[in-house]
C-alpha cells in the first residue's frame, strides 16, 4: 500500500471530523459572545443597541428603565461567571456578576444575575433575566411582591360570617 495517498487523506478527514464538530462549538462560542456584547452595552448605557439581544418590548421598556435612571446611574464593572449550555442545545444560562453605584450617594452595590438565553433564528436572544443574589438591580425588573394583608384586617375577615339570601333581605 502506498502511504502517500494516506497522507493526504488524513489532513481532508481531520478537517472533515473538525467540521463535524463545529457548530456546536460555534454556538456556544456564539453564546459567549452575545453574552459579553449584550453585559458591555448594558455596561456602557447604550441601551438602544439592545434590540440585538432583547425582543422588541423588551428592548423598549430597558430604553426607558436606562433613561429613567439618568446619568447618575453608572455600571463599575460587569464580569461572566458562569455560562451553561449543553452542546447542540437551544437553550442556555449565564451568570454575571455587576457592580453598580448612583453617582449621588457614591455606595458600590452588587449583584449578581441569571440571565436565561434562547436560539432563535440563527442567533441567541434573550428570554429572561432574574437578580439572585446582592443588591436590587435598576435594569433588571424584578417581580411584584404580594402585598401583606395585615394581621387585623385577615381576623376582621375571618370573624365576618358569609352573607346568606335571608340576611340581605
Amino acid at each position: 500500500m502506498n502511504p502517500r495517498p494516506l497522507r493526504l487523506r488524513l489532513p481532508f478527514l481531520i478537517a472533515l471530523v473538525a467540521g463535524c464538530l463545529a457548530p456546536s462549538q460555534r454556538r456556544e462560542e456564539g453564546l459567549t459572545k452575545a453574552a459579553v456584547e449584550y453585559n458591555n452595552e448594558l455596561r456602557w448605557g447604550r441601551y438602544e443597541h439592545m434590540d440585538r439581544f432583547l425582543s422588541k418590548d423588551e428592548s423598549a421598556a430597558l430604553v426607558v428603565r436606562g433613561r429613567d435612571l439618568g446619568d447618575d446611574f453608572s455600571i463599575a464593572e460587569n464580569e461572566l461567571a458562569l455560562v451553561q449550555i449543553a452542546p447542540g442545545a437551544e437553550k442556555a444560562t449565564v451568570v454575571t456578576e455587576v457592580a453598580w453605584y448612583n453617582q449621588r450617594r457614591a455606595l458600590l452595590n452588587k449583584s449578581t444575575i441569571e440571565q436565561h438565553w434562547q436560539w432563535n433564528d440563527g442567533r441567541w436572544m434573550l428570554a429572561d433575566q432574574r437578580r439572585i443574589h446582592g443588591s436590587r438591580f435598576p435594569l433588571v425588573p424584578e417581580p411584584l411582591a404580594k402585598a401583606p394583608v395585615p394581621a387585623a384586617a385577615a381576623a376582621a375577615a375571618a370573624s365576618v360570617p358569609p352573607a346568606t339570601p335571608e340576611a340581605r333581605r
